[in-house]
Formats: structure tokens, C-alpha cells, sequence
């Protein structure tokens, strides 16, 4: 009873919490991305090329390719977990473990949505991140310049974006996924546990 009465305290003071936090969010339908948060938003044209889905025991990811009005490809992923779990880690680190990249650097935050330069091998990607509450997380990568400074002034006019000279532009649909997930790395690395009131008992 007391366990209950405590999970329930701490549910509750978690949305209180979350309510008072400036929230953002990626919405995406078959014609449009549109990321926005409580004061402002900004869409991009892209429709649906290919989705897939893929199950790792307690997350479920979803990708999809989108083609843009300009010709180029966006990917939008989408990771969702069982309400028993929780992500391990933060944003960034995620970000850090599925992409592997060089080197991130964070050019905005708006509410919860974060706008990064991940070095690649390959080059420069340009990706949008989300943790969407305590159960999903989804990112949204691979626009072009232009794309991607149309997002980030609509959030912030003042951030300097200087151009990328070795920018990772998606333009066909077989080579767009950059993201490395796998059954090791959300299992046993890992990127997602029990959450503690569903841990066995010593």
C-alpha cells in the first residue's frame, strides 16, 4: 500500500514538473515535418518514401525516409519503449551511442527540442533531437543548409550557423539510415532498464 501511495506521489509531482517545463515536439504526417514549441513553430515539406520498423525486445523503432520538396531525403525515427523501462541515458549520450560520431556540438535548444552537428567519417549531419516524455525519444537528421537554418532561426534568430563544407546530404533512400541501433548496444550496453519500482527485490 505505502509502495503505491509513493509511486503515485511521484507520478504526480513528475507531471506537475513536466507541465511547467517549455515543451517542443516533432510531428510528422505524410506530407509534412513540423517541429514546434509552445511560442513558435516551422515546417518542412517532406513526403513519405519508405518506413520500416524494427522490435529490440523492450524498444520499438520506427524509421522513416522522407523526400523533400528540394529532392533530398530526411529520415525520422521515432524509439519507443515498454512503460516498465526507461531510457539509461541523456539525450546527448544516446545521440553519442547510435551515431557514433566525432565530435557533437549543440547549436540550439528550444524547450526540449535540440538542434546538433554530429561529425561523421562521411562528413557533417545535421539532426534534430526530441525525448518526448519518459517513453520516446525521436530524431530527425540529414537535411541540407538551407533546411536546416530555416529550423534553427525560426527558433532562434541570433545563432550563427556558419556553412558546412562537407555536409551529409541524403539523396538516396538505401544509404540514408545513419543511425546504428542494435540489440547490444539497447540491451546490454544498455541504453534502456527496468525502472526501479520494477526491479526485483534482493
Amino acid at each position: 500500500m505505502h509502495r503505491g501511495k509513493r509511486f503515485l506521489l511521484f507520478v504526480t509531482a513528475l507531471f506537475v514538473m513536466t507541465a511547467c517545463i517549455p515543451q517542443g515536439s516533432i510531428v510528422h504526417n505524410n506530407k509534412s515535418i513540423v517541429l514546434k514549441t509552445a511560442e513558435r513553430s516551422v515546417a518542412i515539406d517532406a513526403k513519405t518514401d519508405t518506413k520500416r520498423h524494427k522490435s529490440f525486445s523492450s524498444l520499438y523503432l520506427t524509421q522513416t525516409i522522407l523526400k523533400t520538396d528540394s529532392g533530398n531525403l530526411i529520415v525520422y525515427e521515432e524509439a519507443d519503449i515498454d512503460s516498465q523501462y526507461e531510457f539509461k541515458h541523456t539525450l546527448e549520450r544516446t545521440i553519442d551511442v547510435i551515431f557514433e560520431p566525432r565530435s557533437t556540438q549543440l547549436v540550439l535548444a528550444a524547450g526540449n527540442l535540440y538542434a546538433y552537428r554530429l561529425s561523421l567519417p562521411t562528413g557533417v549531419l545535421n539532426l534534430i533531437a526530441q525525448k518526448d516524455g519518459i517513453f520516446t525519444m525521436k530524431f530527425l537528421y540529414g537535411m541540407n543548409d538551407t533546411q536546416f537554418k530555416k529550423i534553427v532561426k525560426s527558433f532562434d534568430p541570433n545563432v550563427d550557423l556558419p556553412t558546412v563544407k562537407h555536409l551529409v546530404v541524403l539523396h538516396h533512400t538505401d544509404e540514408a539510415i545513419h543511425s546504428k541501433w542494435d540489440i547490444f548496444k539497447v540491451q546490454f550496453y544498455p541504453l534502456v532498464r527496468l525502472m526501479p519500482r520494477m526491479r526485483p527485490l534482493l
